[in-house]
């Protein structure tokens, strides 16, 4: 059987609030600046391309503040994620809403007083979730956007579309947070997270996982001191090592890599994990 790293699922109550305190700031502000550019630039393959990157840059937010808050519970941070995430599209929604009906329409020649009204419309609708359904309701009949030359996208295509928008946006926010540093060990003793070795060690090629896990549970690491240079070879294993001060443990993966040359002579890089977050006391094995 393998040996995991295995989280302490610890939350601190104040990471907790600092992570979606920081969560919510991000996804106002996020979804500011995406409304604007959509509409500076109205193009719907555009605004699919943002609205990926306005997932990505919410679940780098949140990552920020899982690490900050030294929260090692995954389940928190993707309920985390997908709160922020939806919390994101529901004020997007709202800012959309309030500038597309308000008197000046969408401008920058705003006065302090304009902006004070778009303010107050703002957390009126925010605080109003059924007059903005209704508002999407009309939109919806009448559409808000063509694609090229076409008429109007309404109906059942613009809910799909509505619809598409909302994945594009929570699947990349999920992404960042699931493979972010909650993934990562965390050192109970230092109560930091563990350091990543900037270097990777190459080791051979791993063809026989378990065999290589059983030498491991017998602590014969030897394995690791194969080094050899990844330059030798299109197939070979690379070891990441988690460490960190006065704490007895490190952790390695071990991702197998092959290197698959094209017809465009543009060399594609395949990697796969052996072994995940196998924990090495220090005093067994040097590395």
């Amino acid at each position: 059987m393998e040996k995991k790293y295995i989280s302490s699922g610890v939350v601190p109550i104040t990471g907790l609030i600092t992570t979606i305190f920081l969560g919510i700031i991000s996804a106002v502000a996020f979804s500011l600046i995406y409304i604007v550019i959509n509409k500076v630039i109205p193009n719907i393959w555009f605004a699919a391309i943002t609205a990926g990157f306005f997932g990505f840059a919410i679940g780098s937010s949140i990552n920020y503040g899982l690490k900050f808050g030294k929260i090692r519970n995954m389940k928190v941070a993707l309920s985390i994620a997908v709160f922020s995430g939806l919390f994101a599209i529901y004020t997007q929604w709202v800012i959309f809403d309030v500038l597309i009906l308000s008197e000046k329409g969408f401008t920058f020649n705003l006065d302090a007083q304009d902006i004070k009204i778009l303010l107050q419309d703002f957390i009126f609708i925010f605080s109003h979730p059924n007059i903005l359904v209704e508002d999407i309701k009309f939109f919806n009949e009448f559409g808000t956007f063509s694609i090229e030359s076409s008429d109007t996208v309404s109906g059942i295509l613009l809910w799909a579309v509505w619809f598409a928008e909302v994945l594009i946006v929570l699947i990349p926010t999920i992404f960042m947070v699931k493979n972010g540093v909650v993934s990562e060990p965390f050192s109970e003793v230092n109560n930091t997270w563990m350091n990543k070795r900037n270097e990777s060690i190459i080791i051979p090629f791993v063809d026989d996982k378990d065999k290589l896990i059983r030498e491991f549970n017998n602590n014969n690491f030897e394995a690791l001191n194969q080094r050899i240079s990844e330059c030798d070879s299109d197939r070979f294993a690379e070891v990441v090592v988690y460490e960190s001060p006065k704490d007895t443990l490190r952790f390695v993966t071990i991702n197998n890599v092959m290197i698959i040359k094209n017809k465009a002579n543009k060399d594609k890089v395949v990697r796969n994990p052996a072994i995940e977050k196998y924990p090495i006391i220090k005093t067994v094995f040097e590395i």
